[in-house]
């Protein structure tokens, strides 16, 4: 996940309105703004959204304009705002919790609890006994009850995720998974020690590149050309940080059975902070990248040695996961303050794709794809949790979203995956939220990074 994209989530759906803070988010800085609930069927119903164009824009202003009136205290127009927040951008939970608190704040305690409903059937966790603009409704008994269901939410374990294996080094901040499909080799990278980790069958680990690395982010396999693919961006969180580098980016190419450095592309427009955070490659060897800092995903062409914008700054806020359809023809892309989107290749039209009411799309890190459907990782949301994401490509909409593991024991920030045969491995504890300003906690407090596993099928 890219740490820059703080900055965008409290803009865009982090919950700085409402009195500050409205979720106990996980201790990142790019934690963003909801949680799910764990009294929902495995499978949820199937739906089919309305093909509502969101206006971003205003969803922006909109806030904006209940932040302001949050802090003059008139809480009737911040209830105005956050309801055409909510217009603007259907299924955003901060603006759908802000509209909780609006109601609460107006003396509408029926309403404000119908609201929380609404986010508790979502399976979205909120801190709502702290919060003190809903103080009106703690004496009410329907308020206890949707208190009680947000306290399971925290709770409940969903899934069978297993260990596959650890690594030794505590220090290591793991955000990015590979999987070599000819040797049966992984690779991990890592954040603080800025390298990449080769995990061989048996499950020994050993350094597979160490040198001119900033942070490792995402990785990415073309076993037909034998390639590793990684990102690789200066992050505070990284060793040796130094702000001459903040900004800098690029991503890198190594030949995967030698470790040889291939190439090196560097993510360097003019003016423009940059992160390379994560990419793909399809089968013609095109690579795609995302970069949250700029707003913008990028193409590598087959032995391309440049960036080519696919998609220009305006589309999105904070791309993060891409994955390809199983055509090759589009690509998803993973805004995590935004949800998901379906990108064309030839034409480069952009389509949100609205989740059914009963789920959220915002806070999705890894992405990737597995039999027509996407799986994605979100650790944006509380609980954190991996789920499935049944999609209609020719019609752009999203049919259900099932949550196939949520709260694991392990979970400290789940972050990227890969999928091997009919399993989804994938990194459990990134421990990215394992800094005071800026320096990385003692090895006592942190634990081995683990990679879990999860059967599809």
């Amino acid at each position: 996940m890219i740490r820059v994209s703080a900055l965008v989530l409290l803009g865009m759906i982090g919950f700085a309105g409402c009195g500050g803070a409205k979720v106990a988010a996980p201790a990142t800085t790019a934690a963003a703004d909801v949680e799910q609930d764990a009294t929902k069927p495995p499978m949820p119903k199937s739906a089919t959204p309305a093909a509502t164009k969101p206006d971003f824009a205003a969803y922006r202003q909109h806030l904006a304009d209940a932040n302001a009136a949050y802090a003059r205290k008139d809480y009737a127009a911040f209830l105005a705002s956050t309801e055409r927040a909510t217009a603007a951008l259907s299924n955003s939970p901060r603006a759908m919790y802000n509209v909780a608190c609006g109601y609460a704040l107006t003396g509408k305690s029926a309403e404000a609890i119908g609201q929380l409903e609404k986010l508790a059937q979502m399976n979205l966790y909120f801190d709502v006994m702290r919060d003190d603009d809903l103080a009106s409704l703690r004496n009410l008994p329907q308020f206890t009850a949707v208190f009680a269901r947000f306290g399971a939410l925290e709770k409940e374990v969903r899934g069978t995720s297993a260990p596959a294996f650890t690594l030794p080094e505590r220090d290591t901040i793991a955000e990015g998974i590979a999987h070599d499909s000819q040797t049966g080799a992984f690779f991990v990278s890592s954040v603080h020690n800025r390298k990449i980790i080769k995990i061989l069958p048996g499950g020994r680990a050993q350094d597979f590149a160490t040198k001119d690395l900033f942070a490792v982010l995402a990785m990415a396999v073309d076993a037909k050309r034998r390639a590793l693919w990684a990102c690789s961006s200066a992050v505070p969180e990284m060793k040796n940080f130094q702000e001459t580098d903040k900004g800098r980016a690029k991503i890198v190419e190594f030949d995967i059975d030698t470790g040889n450095l291939r190439q090196t592309i560097s993510l360097d427009e003019s003016g423009m902070g940059h992160m390379c955070n994560d990419l793909a490659v399809d089968g013609d060897g095109t690579v795609f990248v995302s970069d949250p800092a700029a707003s913008m995903v990028y193409t590598v062409p087959p032995g391309g040695k440049t960036l080519d914008a696919l998609v220009p700054r305006g589309e999105f806020a904070a791309p993060q996961g891409i994955a390809l359809t199983s055509d090759g023809q589009s690509i998803f892309v993973a805004d995590y303050s935004r949800g998901l989107f379906h990108v064309d290749r030839s034409s480069r039209a952009v389509t949100w794709m609205l989740p059914p009411d009963d789920s959220t799309l915002v806070g999705i890190d890894g992405l990737v794809t597995h039999r027509g459907d996407l799986i994605a990782i979100q650790n944006g949301i509380r609980p954190h949790r991996v789920v499935r994401i049944a999609v209609d490509v020719s019609a752009k909409v999203v049919r259900r979203v099932e949550i196939l593991q949520m709260n694991h024991p392990a979970f400290n920030e789940p972050t990227l995956g890969v999928v091997v045969g009919k399993e989804l491995f994938y990194v459990a504890n990134s421990q990215w939220g394992s800094f005071d300003k800026g320096v990385l906690w003692p090895m006592d407090k942190l634990k081995e990074p683990v990679v879990l596993k999860l059967g599809l099928e």
